[in-house]
């Protein structure tokens, strides 16, 4: 006899009822149960109470909503750390990963008065650039970038730390990133006595590709250094500077916009003054809403002597536009100093950010 003919699998195969599928359903717990009431039809003129309302028990798959794990990372988050409190981690630099002592000597020098502070003398500094001259090798490209410019901010001075930091930066350079390579150019290109010649060959080489990777004020420092060690050339100006300068001429604020003219009226391609009136300079116009007093005057004092190197340069518009901008925000600031309602919201905001400060500080401490 053939199995498929024997009762067992008839058995198997029939329709299993409702009872005996609920049955099932009731032991899973991805199902759930769910009771039904079958209302009367309350516009028959035949019923009769009282009514029998029959209940109608059903599981219906709802599977228990499971919340998103959450990885527990155990990074020191030195934003929220005061100086002190950061310092006492750079006390034993090799109890941290070499990506949270980077990050704190990044926060060091962000705190108010850092740079008042004689960094390069201090002993657990000295210890934290003993520890990057020995973990150079294992830094990632970010790392690199940041210990280069804290270092530098610091004026830390020894051969084998930047020996070996251009050593590291020179292994993974087409890996850094904009700002990194600003950082890494500027640095080794004012300090020749940082690297070696060859290392800073290829910096210079590099420098037309990771231009447009940078932010505007790397790309205004570069600028600056290029001008300044005389590597400004006819390819750097023509396909590169110029061609970013007149692409994002919004993108450059006041502060940069002085920094570019004083730099480029040096040069010979400063002579280009079509260039500069019709293309460059018209642009100050809609940078006034946020233009303050010192910006202003810094941009006056940029194109007074933009006009004594190049005669034909007509500023004389922009400059009586600037004035007028500086003598209107001086009124409005005369005005909301004079507005009691203005010291009033002024005191308050003090008083929050005061508060959120130290609501912050306890945050970290307890962590």
């Amino acid at each position: 006899m053939s199995l498929f003919t024997t009762n067992v699998f008839f058995k198997s195969r029939r329709k299993k009822t409702i009872g005996q599928i609920n049955k099932r359903r009731a032991s899973n717990p991805r199902f759930q149960r769910v009771t039904k009431m079958k209302l009367p039809d309350l516009k028959d003129k035949n019923l009769t109470f009282p009514i029998n309302i029959p209940l109608r028990i059903s599981y219906v798959f709802r599977p228990a909503k499971r919340l998103p794990t959450i990885p527990m990372h155990d990074y020191l988050n030195f934003k929220q750390m005061t100086g002190n409190e950061i310092l006492l981690y750079l006390e034993n630099p090799q109890n941290l990963r070499l990506s949270e002592f980077a990050s704190a000597l990044n926060e060091l020098i962000k705190k108010a008065g850092a740079s008042e502070k004689d960094w390069a003398n201090h002993p657990w500094i000295q210890n934290c650039a003993k520890w990057a001259t020995e973990k150079s090798s294992n830094l990632s490209r970010v790392d690199v970038g940041i210990l280069v410019k804290v270092f530098e901010f610091i004026k830390y001075e020894d051969e084998k730390l930047w020996a070996n930091l251009a050593a590291a930066s020179n292994k993974m350079l087409q890996l850094l990133r904009g700002k990194s390579y600003s950082t890494v150019f500027n640095h080794y290109l004012l300090h020749p006595s940082h690297s070696t010649s060859d290392f800073r060959s290829r910096l210079i080489e590099m420098l037309p590709v990771k231009l447009y990777k940078m932010p505007r004020d790397d790309i205004t420092r570069c600028f600056a250094t290029c001008v300044k060690l005389g590597l400004l050339n006819e390819y750097l100006w023509d396909k590169h500077f110029q061609r970013i300068f007149a692409n994002r001429v919004h993108w450059f604020g006041p502060k940069n916009y002085k920094v570019i003219v004083d730099n480029l009226i040096t040069t010979e391609f400063g002579n280009d003054v079509q260039w500069l009136s019709k293309e460059f300079l018209p642009f100050i116009n809609n940078m006034l809403v946020r233009m303050t007093e010192e910006e202003a005057n810094g941009l006056i004092e940029c194109l007074n002597n933009a006009r004594d190197k190049l005669p034909e340069l007509e500023t004389e518009d922009l400059i009586n536009t600037l004035n007028h901008h500086i003598s209107y925000t001086l009124k409005m600031q005369k005005t909301l100093e004079d507005n009691r309602l203005w010291n009033i919201v002024k005191s308050d905001l003090e008083y929050y950010k005061e508060k959120e400060k130290i609501k912050l500080q306890r945050e970290s401490a307890s962590q």
